[in-house]
């Protein structure tokens, strides 16, 4: 087990004016990662995981997702992937 310092703030979440612009993105991101179609016949790709989370960023994060009409998994499911891609694209582990 390890043992990770909290964070101070959350820059996925800190931000309402940026979490209403990626909806429609996010939205888009879940839809595909729900499942691949291969031959007209879907196939799903996801797997279940247990995280533990902070009870007040876990308040956060609800708080957001309903903001933006998301259940919790398909939050942090879009924040995760949005940060991977930014990660890729600056080639930066920020």
């Amino acid at each position: 087990m390890a043992l990770v310092k909290k964070p101070e703030s959350n820059h996925l979440i800190s931000d309402s004016n940026h979490l209403k612009s990626i909806t429609s993105e996010a939205k888009a991101f879940i839809h595909g990662a729900s499942e691949e179609v291969t031959g007209g016949k879907a196939r799903r790709k996801k797997v279940p995981v247990l995280l533990r989370i902070d009870s007040d960023l876990l308040q956060e994060i609800d708080q957001a997702a309903k903001e933006l009409g998301l259940k919790r998994a398909a939050f942090i499911v879009s924040c995760a992937a949005r940060r991977i891609k930014k990660q890729k694209e600056t080639g930066a582990a920020t």
